[in-house]
């Protein structure tokens, strides 16, 4: 089941595309295809912002995670997936978290629940913080 990955960003990247890099940032290991990024009522899966800067993932990020320098709504455009190379020379940022926290399994947790974690600062009671 996928988890709730809550997060802050070092610089606003909610639009833009996430992939998977290898440890080494050498490589992509996973990447949505365009029609991935969006629900089947064609409302894009951009994050939802949470308080206090803290967003709510929807698409799938890891403690690997880059952004390529194209928005999901232009990726979404496209019949088919860039290739590995072309979105290996898009990456635009290949470490965007200041903060990641694994909240555990999907529907566990309530958006209201999150929120007031974060205004209490009590992430670290429910969640396991993956990054810094």
């Amino acid at each position: 089941m996928p988890h709730l990955m809550v997060y802050r960003q070092m610089s606003d990247c909610s639009n833009m595309l996430p992939v998977v890099l290898s440890e080494d940032k050498s490589q992509i290991l996973s990447y949505p295809h365009p029609k991935d990024v969006q629900m089947a009522d064609s409302v894009l899966l951009y994050p939802v912002v949470l308080d206090s800067g803290y967003f709510l993932d929807r698409i799938g990020i890891t403690v690997h995670t880059a952004y390529l320098n194209i928005n999901l709504a232009e990726y979404n455009k496209r019949e088919y997936p860039f290739s590995m190379d072309e979105m290996l020379s898009m990456v635009q940022v290949k470490a965007p978290f200041s903060e990641l926290w694994d909240c555990g399994v999907r529907g566990n947790i309530s958006l209201e629940a999150l929120n007031e974690m974060i205004r209490s600062n009590s992430l670290c009671s429910r969640c396991k913080k993956l990054i810094p």
